[in-house]
C-alpha cells in the first residue's frame, strides 16, 4: 500500500486482521513502481481486445454462415 492518506488503516481494523500483514511502500517510490503497473495493465488490455475481436469475428462468421443476416 502506498502512503496516501486514504490508505491509512486504523489500529482497531489492524487488530481484527490476524491473517493479513499490511506493508507500506517507502516514501517517493510511486513514480518508480507505477510504470510497471501501467505495463501490466496495457498488456491485459491488448489481450482482452484481441479476445473480443476474435469472439466477435467468430460470431459474425456463424451468423453469416446460417444466413441470419441478409
Amino acid at each position: 500500500v502506498d502512503n496516501a492518506t486514504g490508505h491509512n488503516v486504523s489500529s482497531d481494523v489492524l487488530a481484527t486482521l490476524t491473517h493479513i500483514k499490511i506493508e507500506y511502500l517507502p516514501p517517493n517510490t510511486t513514480s518508480v513502481l507505477q510504470p510497471a503497473g501501467a505495463g501490466v495493465i496495457r498488456i491485459f488490455q491488448l489481450f482482452y481486445t484481441e479476445f473480443l475481436t476474435r469472439l466477435l469475428g467468430y460470431q459474425l462468421i456463424i451468423i453469416l454462415s446460417y444466413g441470419l443476416i441478409n
